[in-house]
């Protein structure tokens, strides 16, 4: 299960902006999960819960946006949204295409209460 991998890179990531923010405490991450990024968002959040106790995460909400597949297709030069996982071209049904957004797994924002926000550091 590399979801437990994407945790862990996710949260080495982001040490140094809690670091720079001076967050004691995070209370929420935002993810971007494209549809062909092969991620498993229950196992996303069960690798966040047991990697997160003890740290400054640990009780954070997790969430997620699904990002679309966008595609280009080679043969006609048409754009268009993915609705299955089939990419084969709505236009002209080729299958040279050519695979533009959907694929990442990335930290669209985080939450967190700094030591200035509870008065003592």
């Amino acid at each position: 299960m590399h979801e437990f991998a994407l945790v862990q890179e996710m949260l080495s990531l982001l040490e140094p902006v809690v670091r720079e923010h001076r967050l004691r405490k995070v209370t929420g991450i935002t993810l971007r999960l494209g549809v062909l990024a092969n991620v498993v968002p229950e196992a996303l959040e069960m690798a966040f819960l047991a990697l997160t106790q003890g740290t400054p995460y640990e009780g954070a909400a997790l969430k997620w946006e699904t990002v679309p597949v966008v595609a280009a297709c080679q043969a006609c030069g048409a754009r268009y949204t993915a609705t299955t996982l089939s990419l084969t071209c709505p236009e002209c049904h080729g299958t040279d295409v050519r695979v533009l957004d959907g694929t990442q797994v990335a930290v669209a924002s985080l939450e967190g209460e700094g030591y200035d926000d509870c008065g003592s550091e």
